[in-house]
């Protein structure tokens, strides 16, 4: 079978050669939202994370404001005592746009060190630092607290790391049952969170940018009886 490991290879190689190209075109679109232009912030630019021990974990970027903006708009929920947990957070700025809402609590989990910087120093220039909490950590070792939740993913695993980080939020509300909503942006393994029976869709959105900017919003029973007309 060389020929399908080589066969392998090239399209690894040509898929790097795509990337290259393209990411810095989609970072230059993202940034006509004018997010980091007015704040002073740097989240547009696109970047590799990495974990610890130097590994690809995935390649960071972000989306347009109004994209964020629809897609909590689509909960149809007041956010006053829950908190907003953006799991592979990269450099923050899911979390500066829910600072608008009134979350009791903003936390960005991610295993790369240098996102996590960076989002430490758009969450200061902003004046945010009582108000967003980052970690570095593996969102598949997460603890999530035994708080009402609106949890935000932009696709940020692939499908068995997904599988873990579900399993262990349906694990934390059978602990402590409470409302919990999902937003998944670029919903790859939209199924983990319906295969629940925990989780029924609430909204879907279409992207600004491009298509991958769509989203699915999940909520569990609790958070449906809070949904506003």
């Amino acid at each position: 079978m060389a020929w399908l490991e080589s066969f392998g290879r090239r399209a690894r190689r040509w898929k790097s050669r795509i990337d290259r190209l393209f990411f810095p075109w989609f970072s230059r679109r993202i940034a006509r939202d004018g997010f980091d232009a007015r704040h002073g912030t740097d989240t547009a630019t696109l970047c590799e994370a990495r974990n610890d021990q130097g590994e690809l974990v995935y390649r960071y970027e972000t989306v347009h404001v109004r994209a964020m903006e629809t897609a909590l708009d689509s909960l149809r929920l007041d956010f006053t005592g829950f908190a907003f947990i953006d799991l592979g957070c990269g450099k923050g700025k899911p979390l500066l746009v829910a600072d608008r809402r009134p979350f009791e609590r903003i936390l960005g989990v991610d295993i790369d060190r240098r996102s996590i910087a960076i989002a430490e120093q758009n969450r200061d220039r902003l004046g945010l630092t009582s108000r967003v909490e980052l970690q570095v950590a593996d969102a598949t070792h997460f603890l999530f607290p035994p708080m009402p939740l609106v949890v935000y993913l932009f696709n940020p695993f692939p499908a068995p790391e997904m599988q873990i980080v579900v399993a262990r939020l349906v694990e934390s509300l059978q602990r402590h049952p409470r409302p919990v909503a999902v937003i998944y942006l670029n919903p790859r393994h939209a199924d983990l969170f319906a295969a629940t029976g925990i989780f029924e869709e609430a909204a879907r959105t279409r992207g600004v940018i491009a298509d991958h900017e769509s989203s699915i919003s999940f909520v569990n029973d609790m958070a449906a009886r809070l949904r506003q007309p």
